[in-house]
């Protein structure tokens, strides 16, 4: 997909490989900002770009190549692609259409702006093409949203949850305002998933991630899944006095779910155990502090004998 910033391929898995600009490769990107992406009937993909001009993926290369005024277009500023019956391919800039010709393998103009005069039918085509281009876009919007969340509970990933971190750590730092984090262990979890087996351990994460979830109120307060059993919760603008009453709302609430677990040594129901921090950060320290602080208070927590909170 292309984006304002450059151009994402999805290997899948919640993986994306982008590609940029970079002044220093000439089989880079000519620019990070890509209007258009054709794939032609013999399978390689165009890219039209605001400034620089056309560019066509290698696969074998991983590596780009790439056109601009010197070499025939009539722009560098491309806003749509379209291929006609005999492989060539149409630019359409605001100065007018270049033609790539499929047999010579170059660049010619076809119409420039003083005598351009687009048929209805290719007016129709770019209509459609754009129509087309909006649905891609809402449905890369949808794969990328995709991404970032864990594939079972539904709350954040991992990725999602570096990014989250990166923007509240430097919101705090701004503000000057704190930020707290949970981390939340299910007691015991891997003697829940033996004894009950992994079908019954996913429906667990399941409530325990959606109980999490639900007792929060603010929209910047978030849930990720930070490991197997891991959950870490983001709480900006927040101290230590609230940052403890949201662990222990969260802690009773998943007691109360009073999901059977006769394996465990605490209750013989599902519980968690909490640790709970809160500071304000400063400049040029590591936005995972917070965690790290959370982290130990887990084991605080775990030393106590689980099914508890600590700080």
């Amino acid at each position: 997909m292309g984006t304002s910033q450059g151009l994402c391929r999805y290997e899948g898995d919640g993986i994306f490989t982008r590609y940029t600009m970079d002044v220093h490769n000439p089989r880079s990107l000519p620019s990070s900002n890509i209007r258009w992406l054709h794939t032609s009937s013999d399978n390689c993909l165009w890219i039209a770009t605001d400034s620089g001009g056309i560019a066509v993926y290698d696969e074998e290369t991983d590596s780009f190549s790439h056109w601009t005024k010197k070499d025939g277009l009539i722009s560098n500023s491309i806003f749509a692609l379209t291929e006609d019956a005999n492989k060539n391919i149409w630019a359409v800039s605001a100065n007018g259409i270049s033609i790539w010709d499929y047999t010579t393998k170059s660049w010619r103009q076809y119409l420039d702006h003083t005598r351009l005069r687009v048929s209805f039918a290719l007016k129709n085509r770019i209509v459609e093409l754009s129509e087309v281009k909006m649905q891609l876009e809402s449905v890369n919007v949808k794969l990328e949203t995709l991404a970032k969340k864990d594939g079972l509970t539904g709350v954040n990933n991992r990725r999602a949850l570096t990014t989250e971190l990166k923007q509240r750590f430097e919101e705090a730092v701004l503000l000057f305002e704190p930020i707290a984090a949970l981390m939340i262990d299910i007691d015991f979890f891997k003697l829940y998933n033996d004894y009950y087996g992994h079908q019954k351990g996913d429906e667990a994460l399941i409530a325990v991630a959606r109980t999490l979830k639900n007792s929060l109120d603010r929209p910047k307060d978030s849930v990720s899944r930070y490991g197997g059993e891991e959950f870490i919760i983001l709480l900006p603008s927040t101290d230590h006095v609230g940052a403890k009453v949201i662990a222990e709302r969260m802690r009773l609430a998943v007691e109360n779910l009073e999901i059977p677990h006769i394996v465990s040594s605490v209750k013989k129901d599902i519980t968690i155990s909490v640790g709970y921090a809160s500071y304000i950060p400063r400049r040029g320290e590591e936005m995972t502090t917070i965690i790290d602080m959370a982290d130990r208070a887990l084991y605080r927590a775990k030393d106590a004998g689980r099914n508890c909170i600590s700080s």
